[in-house]
């Protein structure tokens, strides 16, 4: 989150003038000074969203499937403790990209079992729709200490993951074309990966925590004053002395900066912080991240101070 100071904007008690945007005037003359400081937060919450995938024969089929998936989803996510009105199901969708790349390699593995078998013609493909239904839920940590913290989070996490929350065809109800081509198609990969290597139906992870106003306050001042040191600094070596502040802009960065893979966007803190509080699942005073490495409140200031004879 950027924000720009205008005139007579109070920060941390005092007044500044801000400088106007850089495209619109040339910088403000002065000494300037950078500062930065961050303040590292232990995750409050766990986030989890994925994509629920239920196959059928049609749409409507898939539709009636997707049903039990989420009604068994919502069963398990309760029992291992989502937060009560954090858990949320978005409208159903068709896979945009399951149906046609699915029936091409289906094509292709059916051709080659069958040349394989009686070298005579491929059988006909059977036709399948996939529907997704996104959810998403928010568990609250029950410890602040780090190790138990690691304990609690990798426990949680690898029972989420190894919910069943799939309608396909039991094994045991292949036919045995039906099981070769599944052997085929786990072979060839045929997983449906999504952004950054996830899966169609595995959880995505994210971390939130909530810094107070104190402690954005006091996180703020510990950067100016960083901001005011190297101004002095330049100051003694330039045999200059400090005037008024004439302007100061900061940017605050909900999170230690780095793009990795979210939910199939590549995004940094800022972004990622847009995502989850568009969906309800982080306020404006929360810092986040997809480790708890990357959780802290990052503050940059840049400020502008006059020269005045020494």
């Amino acid at each position: 989150m950027k924000q720009i100071l205008w005139p007579l904007v109070t920060l941390l008690g005092l007044t500044l003038v801000a400088p106007p945007l850089r495209s619109q005037t040339p910088p403000l003359a002065g000494l300037h000074g950078t500062g930065r400081a961050e303040l590292a937060v232990r995750p409050e919450r766990m986030l989890v969203t994925m994509d629920l995938t239920a196959k059928g024969t049609d749409v409507a089929d898939a539709l009636e499937k997707s049903k039990g998936i989420r009604a068994k989803a919502e069963a398990e996510f309760t029992k291992l403790g989502a937060m009560k009105g954090a858990l949320t199901f978005g409208e159903p969708q068709v896979d945009p990209f399951d149906k046609q790349r699915r029936e091409q390699m289906e094509e292709l593995l059916r051709s080659r079992l069958s040349a394989r078998r009686t070298g005579g013609k491929a059988p006909p493909i059977v036709s399948s729709v996939t529907v997704l239904l996104p959810v998403q839920a928010v568990f609250v940590l029950t410890t602040a200490d780090p190790a138990a913290q690691l304990v609690e989070v990798a426990g949680l996490q690898a029972r989420i993951k190894g919910i069943d929350l799939t309608a396909a065809k039991a094994a045991a109800e292949l036919t045995p074309e039906e099981q070769e081509l599944a052997e085929e198609l786990a072979e060839a990969k045929l997983s449906y990966e999504r952004g950054g290597g996830r899966k169609r139906g595995e959880p995505a992870f994210a971390f939130t925590a909530t810094v107070g106003p104190e402690q954005r306050q006091k996180v703020m001042k510990e950067a100016f004053e960083a901001a005011r040191a190297e101004v002095d600094a330049l100051a003694r070596a330039s045999g200059t002395a400090v005037g008024p502040l004439r302007g100061a802009r900061v940017e605050v960065t909900p999170g230690r900066e780095g793009r990795e893979t979210y939910d199939d966007e590549y995004v940094g803190r800022r972004e990622l912080a847009a995502i989850l509080r568009r969906r309800g699942l982080a306020g404006e005073n929360d810092v986040v991240g997809m480790t708890f490495e990357q959780l802290a409140l990052v503050v940059e200031v840049e400020a502008v101070f006059s020269i005045t004879p020494n």
